[in-house]
């Protein structure tokens, strides 16, 4: 894990936590959501 994407696995992991109890269908695209992120910020090092 870099230290970027750190406070994104943070943040998505406070997500998870909240979301079965406040929004169920929310929470499956929150992995996807974090892939995605991690996707873009992994493009933007390479380029």
């Amino acid at each position: 894990m870099t230290p970027a994407t750190r406070p994104i696995k943070h943040i998505a992991r406070k997500l998870d936590r909240a979301a079965p109890a406040a929004e169920p269908w929310r929470a499956p695209a929150i992995p996807d959501l974090v892939a995605r992120i991690e996707a873009a910020l992994h493009d933007r090092r390479a380029a």
